[in-house]
């Protein structure tokens, strides 16, 4: 059985910040995000709330009730509808994860119809970010997570301009080049999920 526990910030350079967010969340060009609060909304002050559908509120990594979300790893997820990245040309994404076990193909977001964003653990324990491209390739980047026992920040950075993706678990930073742009997304925004199927 595979499960996340999850607190989720999302950050991307394409919308305008609308409501008050902490001091020590980046604020420019904020879409949406998760404190979890006993529920999935959006409090960016944008409005994209997530639906649950199976996870349930548990304790996350500063010993707060009800502020992360449990995942069964086999039909728990968070719907956050289809806002979130509508073809990027920059991206970042930000989360805390603790893993019962990596050895599992598993989505921790995911968000595809023509194109695909993925942040997702493989068959042999390692944690990779993986982007379709426009001319048909995909880039990726990612490594090993060294303990299962504790809470890892992820965090992705894309950036078609500087033709970089970045990858840090826990402040230490992966990188890649790319010589094409990320390919068009419109699909709806998933966690604990794979958005395509």
């Amino acid at each position: 059985m595979k499960r996340y526990l999850l607190l989720f910030i999302f950050l991307s350079v394409n919308a305008s910040l609308v409501a008050q967010i902490p001091s020590y969340i980046p604020q420019d060009s904020l879409v949406a995000w998760y404190p979890f609060n006993g529920n999935a909304n959006d409090e960016s002050g944008n409005g994209n709330n997530g639906t649950v559908n199976g996870a349930t509120l548990t304790t996350d990594k500063d010993g707060n009730e009800n502020s992360a979300y449990n995942f069964d790893g086999v039909d728990d997820y968070l719907d956050l509808g289809d806002f979130i990245f509508n073809s990027p040309s920059k991206y970042s994404i930000s989360v805390w994860v603790k893993f019962d076990e990596l050895k599992k193909h598993s989505y921790i977001f995911s968000q595809a119809t023509n194109g695909e964003i993925q942040i997702k653990t493989n068959w042999d324990g390692t944690i990779e970010s993986w982007n379709k491209l426009i001319n048909g390739g995909s880039v990726s980047i990612g490594s090993n997570v060294p303990d299962t026992s504790v809470w890892h920040n992820l965090a992705v950075v894309f950036d078609d301009d500087q033709n970089k993706l970045k990858f840090f678990i826990d402040g230490q930073s992966f990188e890649n080049s790319f010589t094409s742009q990320l390919a068009s997304y419109s699909g709806k925004a998933l966690v604990g999920r794979q958005s395509n199927t």
